[in-house]
């Protein structure tokens, strides 16, 4: 997508159009990947280009378009593996800041974040801009609520914090990360300003205005593609393919179940046979297998981890 959108002095250019509306060159037929689309671009062939999905902002393409007028793509790369430790130690900082116990409490998160989140593998242009950013913002919210001056725009920073997520990316696994940081910061930092039903509420109005703030960026970006759209040659209905790729996702989450049809064993697990291949191929299930697979444990300690946060879930559920 960076190189499909790097020609915009060309014939035809539409800049401002492409901006908006993200191309990509068009596949191969055939072929599964774009390694060959890559390589011919780098040698010089002109290849067609298509419309990106709409779904998502694609504000990560334009942080990786920025960057390479500076960096190479290895070194873009290699600054979002810095970038993301970094966060997590300015979080430290910021939860040390707050008081001991914060930092106490935050231990753990920070320690699974660091050692077992697999940020390695996710430190790429495509993945690494927002999940640093989900550490980050949580850090700067901690270390907005030290004290009572600067409390007062944690709110609308949280309401910013949405935003920049839902440009930098939409609907993955840095959401349910972000809502959990920004809710443990606020927690704390209201915590030790105020006391009782206080802190509860204005901890869940922050991550109120963050969901909030989510929404209205997303729906935002429908409403200005749409616009865009209807001024190209195509007039794609941005709506319609929005909903079609939900449609998608969903039936296709549903055949993936033992019940919805018993899904294909080579998706989430190739050695299994039988009755296993079932449970292992949901959805879900397939991502905390994959999880396992990057880990530095054994999978009996794997496992172990997840029954304790099973547990741990279920057991403040209960509690609240």
């Amino acid at each position: 997508m960076a190189l499909a959108g790097s020609d915009w002095r060309g014939e035809g250019a539409r800049p401002l159009s492409d901006a908006i509306l993200p191309t990509n060159f068009a596949m191969f037929s055939g072929r599964t990947n774009w390694c060959a689309e890559v390589e011919a671009v780098a040698g010089g062939a002109a290849l067609g280009k298509q419309t990106e999905d709409t779904r998502y902002w694609y504000g990560n393409k334009a942080a990786l378009a920025i960057g390479l007028r500076r960096l190479s793509v290895f070194e873009y790369h290699r600054l979002l593996l810095f970038a993301g430790y970094g966060a997590w130690a300015l979080l430290a900082a910021a939860l040390a800041a707050l008081c001991w116990r914060a930092l106490l409490v935050g231990a753990p998160a920070m320690i699974f974040g660091v050692w077992l989140s697999g940020w390695g593998y996710w430190a790429d242009a495509a993945n690494g801009p927002v999940y640093v950013w989900a550490v980050l913002s949580a850090a700067i919210l901690a270390l907005s609520l030290r004290w009572r001056a600067s409390a007062r725009f944690a709110p609308v920073f949280c309401f910013g914090a949405g935003m920049a997520s839902a440009y930098l990316w939409f609907a993955d696994g840095h959401n349910a990360a972000t809502i959990f940081l920004m809710g443990l910061a606020a927690w704390l930092g209201y915590s030790r300003l105020n006391g009782g039903e206080v802190k509860a509420r204005r901890a869940a109005g922050c991550l109120a205005l963050w969901v909030l703030s989510v929404a209205a960026c997303f729906a935002l970006m429908l409403e200005v593609r749409g616009e865009a759209a209807e001024r190209v040659e195509n007039r794609m209905d941005v709506s319609r393919i929005f909903f079609g790729k939900v449609e998608y996702r969903l039936n296709q989450a549903w055949a993936e179940t033992p019940i919805g049809g018993g899904g294909s064993p080579r998706l989430g697990c190739p050695s299994c046979e039988g009755a296993e291949a079932g449970w292992r191929n949901m959805p879900i299930a397939r991502d905390v297998l994959s999880l396992w697979i990057m880990t530095p444990l054994r999978e009996a300690t794997d496992r172990a981890i997840l029954s304790f946060s099973v547990a741990a879930c279920v057991l403040a559920a209960a509690v609240a």
